[in-house]
């Protein structure tokens, strides 16, 4: 009688197997992270591009209705970093003056305010206030910083008069150094600084540190513009 004697793998063989069967696995599982990351990345930079253009036409649409129809020249001031934007509804060349909530309004002189403060949820927003009303206008932005270029006098026989305003400007100043009673500006360089948050799950703890060290937690993108004030 002939014995047949069944072959099988050796241990040796099996850990080889097993080893090689891990580094695939990890090999896979990097390039699907990779790939999963590539995409968000897409998607934050998208994103950030929505909400800094959509916040510069915002702005853009609000400042130029600042010093319409006043009588006395604060037609934009800055208080604790919030911009305010001043204009009256009594504007014969505009059938309906519509303030920054969008909410038709009959005062005489309204006052729109923006801020960035952090939002319930988390994060921060851009919050606009107006006729002791408030709302949220767009998640996403870190920040805004502008900079008013003014008319602060003439030269008059080789004389600098800060009386006297030419509507040129002279430069460039920050929200801090803007004196609306001795300054007039005639535009405000903006920069609008938009973020996304990486871990953009809620039910990842890293999302709600935003309260704490939330910056390193995000990818931020810089928008700028140049916007006229034609009636200040």
């Amino acid at each position: 009688m002939v014995r047949k004697v069944m072959g099988g793998f050796s241990l040796v063989e099996i850990m080889l197997a097993t080893l090689l069967s891990v580094f695939l696995s990890v090999a896979a599982t990097e390039w699907y992270l990779s790939v999963i990351s590539v995409l968000r990345a897409q998607q934050m930079v998208i994103e950030n591009n929505e909400v800094g253009h959509f916040v510069l036409r915002y702005l853009d649409k609000s400042l130029r209705k600042a010093g319409a129809g006043l009588q006395d020249k604060r037609a934009l001031y800055f208080d604790n970093g919030d911009l305010v934007i001043r204009y009256t509804s009594g504007i014969s060349e505009v059938p309906e003056i519509k303030n920054c909530l969008a909410n038709s309004v009959d005062d005489d002189v309204i006052s729109d305010r923006f801020s960035i403060e952090i939002y319930e949820f988390g994060g921060r927003e851009l919050k606009c206030s107006s006729n002791k009303l408030s709302d949220w206008i767009s998640e996403g932005v870190k920040d805004i910083s502008f900079e008013v270029a003014v008319d602060q006098g003439a030269f008059i026989n080789n004389e600098f008069d800060y009386s006297i305003k030419d509507g040129l400007v002279d430069g460039y100043v920050s929200a801090a150094s803007f004196d609306q009673n001795r300054m007039d500006p005639l535009a405000v360089r903006l920069t609008v600084v938009t973020y996304r948050s990486i871990s953009y799950s809620p039910f990842n703890r890293s999302f709600w540190a935003e309260f704490g060290n939330w910056e390193e937690e995000h990818v931020s993108q810089s928008f700028s513009s140049i916007i006229l004030l034609p009636n200040a």
